[in-house]
This record gives structure tokens, sequence and C-alpha cells, in this order.
């Protein structure tokens, strides 16, 4: 691929924009029902979850399955801590205008079993293009064992993404077509 990572996401950022409500959410849907029949979110006790912005896939009606516990990404200093949350309601504005649970408990990244990662776009080989921040490099690298799975339209499931050696891998990745192992066709 010849484009830059900022020239693929402002060209995919601005496709997804473009998606009509009405079918970008016939898809969340689809997805959603994906995790509910998915072995890893069904036996997970707490999951991480992300609050949708810039049109990412929308997976905040999982809350309303009480049997896990929910946490999402709080962004303190340079890195990414997550706290749980149960209803939108308990959201604020985060630091990078991203909705986030108010300051409170902190969940250590071992004791989430399953992590859903919001993304530009993916590669077939789980690479992610996100906004270039880093923080969830930061978080997949530095838990190397954690069970991911980056979340997607199929439009932005495409093969191949500039990558570079800090850039961190999801081990599954998720669209209306259904979740895909990383490597897998």
């Amino acid at each position: 691929m010849k484009d830059t990572k900022e020239e693929l996401r402002r060209h995919l950022l601005a496709k997804r924009l473009g998606i009509p409500e009405v079918l970008r959410r016939h898809h969340e849907g689809v997805i959603r029902e994906h995790f509910r029949a998915f072995g890893p979110y069904e036996r997970s006790k707490t999951v991480a979850l992300y609050f949708p912005v810039r049109g990412e896939v929308d997976l905040l009606p999982l809350l309303s399955d009480r049997t896990k516990r929910y946490v999402f990404p709080r962004i303190v200093s340079q890195g990414m801590v997550f706290s749980p949350a149960s209803s939108e309601q308990e959201f604020v504005p985060g630091a990078l205008g991203i909705p986030e649970p108010a300051a409170g408990s902190v969940v250590a990244a071992r004791e989430v079993d399953l992590f859903l990662v919001p993304g530009i776009a993916f590669d077939r080989y789980g690479h992610r293009l996100g906004y270039g921040k880093g923080f969830y490099d930061r978080l997949l690298g530095g838990n190397p064992d954690v069970v991911s799975v980056g979340v997607c339209l199929d439009e932005f499931l495409v093969e191949e993404l500039p990558a570079d050696p800090w850039d961190a891998r999801v081990g599954y990745v998720a669209t209306q077509a259904g979740i895909h192992k990383e490597g897998e066709e």
C-alpha cells in the first residue's frame, strides 16, 4: 500500500462518515449478534468496550447484558486505564473529547477477559489503523496474552495496512460478515 497512515486515515474516516445511518445501524446490530454468539465473549466476565465516536461501530447496546462487567477507557496522562460503567448516563467528556466513565475505580488490564477495540480500519493480519495516538498499541503491546477483537464494518477490513514495528495487532476482527481470526481469509 502506497498511502501513508495519515492519508489512509483521512480517506477512510471520510468514507465511514458517509455511510447512511440506517445502513450503519443495521450492520451494527448484526455485529452485536455475532458477539453474543462468540465463545470468548460468552465466557467473559469483564469486557472492555469503547464509547463510539466518528462513526465507530456502536456496541453500547451490549450493556443490557447484566451478567458481565463492562469497562471503558479513560485517558490519564499519556496512558489509558479502564473503569466500569453500566449505562450511558455514567459518562463525562474525556481528555480527547471522547466520553469516558467519570473518574472512579480502575480495573487492571489483566482483569479484563476480552478487549473490543475500535479502529478506522483493520487488515487480515490484525493490524489496526487508529487515530495515531498509540493508546491501544501500548495497551495491547503491554498485554500480549489478552483476547482482543478489532471492530469495524466490512468496508474497513482491508487486505493490508501500513504497519510499524510498534503497532500491536488484534487477535480477531469483527464485521457484519462475522468474526475473523487474524491471518484467516
